[in-house]
């Protein structure tokens, strides 16, 4: 099994048998949760994560991820807005996570940037060459995120709605860039090193959303 979709087990026995204010479990996937959680410290024998599995947990502060995790789906903590830290085992060899942001082992792909994380700058490691659908969803805080030189793919919506950023530069090393990534970014100006008529085949039609762009070139 490599992942299990959103609610698979609502209102069945196994969620049925679930405490209030725990983690919901199908075996030793984590596949929701009951009530009101703050803070969630997984199994250690949990070996993944379903899509959604937290989503709309408006009170879960942090997490805590073991390191026999080996999944993490699709929109885990979509909503998740007061969420500020992601904690990985530093044993866990498919995950890693530096001051409460989630990445791959590598460090090379942002796969969360946590939606309450305090601050309103961010500088993303020079390691990392890809950013996640949905990195930087609802990050209302920042007003600034740094994108190093060598980042080649910027997933769908990864900026989803971070409504207070008011300036961000895409490196020219971009070549693969999704769908209205800065979605709902309404005070926000885009910089890219990229010429207008140079850009990559990679970047698909409204990948700005409304946003205007200023190109290397002008």
């Amino acid at each position: 099994m490599s992942s299990i979709g959103e609610e698979a087990f609502r209102d069945t026995g196994i969620w049925n048998n679930t405490s209030d204010n725990s983690v919901a479990y199908a075996d030793k996937w984590v596949v929701g949760y009951k009530g009101t959680i703050t803070n969630a410290v997984l199994r250690d024998d949990t070996v993944g994560v379903g899509d959604r599995a937290f989503a709309n947990c408006s009170s879960l502060e942090s997490i805590e991820i073991p390191s026999s995790v080996e999944s993490i789906g699709q929109s885990v903590f979509r909503n998740c807005n007061s969420l500020v830290s992601i904690e990985v085992s530093v044993g866990n060899a498919n995950y890693s996570s530096i001051d409460g942001v989630l990445f791959n082992k590598a460090i090379t792909e942002l796969i969360l940037y946590p939606a309450g994380k305090e601050g309103n700058s961010y500088v993303i490691p020079s390691s990392v060459t890809g950013i996640g659908a949905y990195a930087f969803y609802y990050c209302t805080s920042l007003t600034s995120i740094e994108i190093p030189t060598g980042v080649t793919s910027i997933g769908t919506y990864a900026f989803y709605w971070c409504y207070n950023l008011e300036s961000i530069t895409i490196p020219n090393s971009v070549i693969d860039i999704g769908y209205r990534v800065f979605e709902g970014c309404h005070n926000l100006t885009i910089y890219t090193e990229v010429i207008a008529a140079a850009k990559p085949n990679g970047w698909v039609d409204n990948w700005n959303g409304d946003c205007p762009v200023v190109w290397g070139d002008e």
